[in-house]
Parts: C-alpha cells; sequence; structure tokens
C-alpha cells in the first residue's frame, strides 16, 4: 500500500465534522480539518506515501487543535455568552437607586428581582450607585456624583 485514498481523507474529514455537531467540547472539528486538508493534498498529489499522509494528519491535528485552545484562552472574558451564568460578574457595570442606605460599608439592593449585598462607602436612601466589582458573594460599588 503506497498511498491512502484522498477519498477516504475526505470521508473522515466529513466524518469527524459531522460527530462534532452531535458531541460537546469543539475538538473533533480539528481533527476533521486536517483530515480534509490531507485528503485534498492526497487528490492534489496522487503518489503521496501513507507515512507522509499519516505525519502530516497528525502534525496538522496537534498544530490546529493547539492553536484553537491558545486562541480561546486568549479572548475577553468578558462577552456575553461568558456571564450566562455568572450573575454576579453580569451586575458589572449597572446602576441602580438605593432603596435603602448603605451603612458602616454595608447593604443591600435589588437588581433584577434579587436583593443582592453590597460593598461600598456609605450612601443615603435615593443615591445612585454604579458595581463595580465583585468580592465573594458581593458586589462592589460606588458612588454616583450627582
Amino acid at each position: 500500500m503506497d498511498s491512502i485514498s484522498w477519498s477516504y481523507w475526505m470521508a473522515l474529514g466529513f466524518v469527524l465534522c459531522g460527530l462534532e455537531m452531535l458531541l460537546p467540547g469543539f475538538v473533533l472539528v480539528w481533527f476533521g480539518t486536517a483530515s480534509l486538508i490531507v485528503g485534498a493534498a492526497s487528490f492534489l498529489l496522487p503518489g503521496l506515501d501513507w507515512g507522509i499522509q499519516v505525519g502530516v494528519f497528525a502534525i496538522l491535528s496537534g498544530v490546529l487543535f493547539f492553536a484553537s485552545r491558545r486562541f480561546l484562552a486568549s479572548r475577553p472574558k468578558n462577552n456575553q455568552a461568558d456571564l450566562i451564568n455568572d450573575r454576579a460578574r453580569s451586575m458589572i457595570g449597572q446602576f441602580v437607586t438605593l432603596s435603602e442606605p448603605i451603612r458602616h460599608g454595608q447593604g443591600k439592593v435589588f437588581i433584577s428581582s434579587t436583593l443582592w449585598r453590597i460593598k461600598g462607602e456609605d450612601a443615603s436612601t435615593g443615591d445612585t450607585i454604579k458595581v463595580v466589582g465583585i468580592d465573594g458573594d458581593q458586589l462592589l460599588v460606588e458612588k454616583v456624583p450627582a
């Protein structure tokens, strides 16, 4: 066996990319892409040895996989999709009018029908505050000048 048929590589690529749609993880697509590239190379270079084909597939799979991981790790974490299950962090940047005062640096406020514990400088009822961060289960707030 001198080479693996380009059609096998293409079929493997489509199967792996199809499985990616059914299984979670964002992994199989890179192996499928590598397989499709090797299939195209095998079509264009019909005498390509099977050892070279497998080697190129392995190297491409690794490069694509690790490049995607590096790219995903470098993305900013403040997009809406990342905030879906982190309600406290999704509150950062919101402005709220106090319905009860902040005393001794502690208080409570309703935001989106949820009672949140807040921490910040003392403020009176009716003052506007801005959520600037989180500390454990408390929202960190700053008083907004009138």
